[in-house]
């Protein structure tokens, strides 16, 4: 009997014991001071350290961005500025856009067509606005690029705003030359965004605007090619901006 249980046990193969794998050892997460305190300098320098509750901290190369923002333009910036902030590899934006204060979208129309129509760079008159929860939507025309962008700044400037999509039109003008058309791209850059014009230059070959030179960050940087892709009759821009 025992031998007949000892040959059914042999046709089964013995259970073959798997040594046990190392268990790695957690990852040294090294946290890096000098890097944060230089990527809030930078924040600073923009003034988002005014306009929003923000803390940075940096691991490894990476910079985790967390708080608050005053509007969605805010956001965009400081991962711009940090991205370009010398040792971070990579940037996680956890920021929350949460306005000081939200206002009723009439009082917040009034209040931004207002601001339009004050500034004599402007005909407030060819714009129209709509707002709702502290979004700014703008439509109607512009008479330059120029025109445009500023109408946009001035929207971002309104206490409260979240966020602006600009829809304004630019309206057609006579044909120019390729000579003129630079120099309204370079005006606006210089009126618009305060870029100084020693640092760029713009060159305009068959509808194509070609951007050269230094601005001070990446939000500039796109800045600069929204305004000249806006000017007629530009078809396509080439950004060779560097972020200094």
């Amino acid at each position: 009997m025992q031998s007949q249980h000892a040959n059914s046990l042999a046709r089964f193969p013995a259970r073959t014991r798997l040594p046990l794998r190392p268990v790695p050892h957690r990852m040294h997460v090294v946290a890096n001071p000098r890097l944060e305190e230089s990527l809030l300098g930078a924040l600073a320098t923009q003034g988002l350290l005014e306009r929003g509750e923000l803390r940075v901290r940096v691991r490894d190369g990476v910079a985790y961005l967390v708080g608050l923002a005053g509007n969605l333009r805010d956001k965009r910036l400081a991962e711009a500025v940090a991205h370009q902030t010398e040792g971070i590899e990579e940037v996680v934006n956890m920021m929350r856009i949460a306005p000081a204060f939200l206002r009723d979208d009439e009082v917040f129309r009034k209040h931004l067509m207002g601001s339009l129509a004050s500034d004599e760079r402007l005909d407030g008159s060819r714009i129209c606005v709509e707002c709702t929860d502290g979004h700014a939507r703008l439509s109607g025309s512009a008479g330059t690029s120029a025109e445009k962008r500023l109408a946009e700044d001035i929207a971002w400037s309104v206490p409260g705003v979240r966020d602006v999509a600009n829809r304004l039109e630019v309206a057609s003008v006579p044909p120019k030359s390729e000579v003129q058309t630079a120099g309204e791209i370079l005006q606006g850059l210089s009126q618009c965004l305060g870029l100084d014009l020693s640092e760029v230059s713009v060159e305009v070959k068959g509808g194509i605007a070609h951007l050269r030179g230094r601005v001070p960050n990446q939000y500039l940087c796109s800045a600069a090619e929204d305004l000249a892709r806006w000017t007629p009759p530009v078809r396509d821009v080439v950004n060779e901006l560097s972020v200094q």
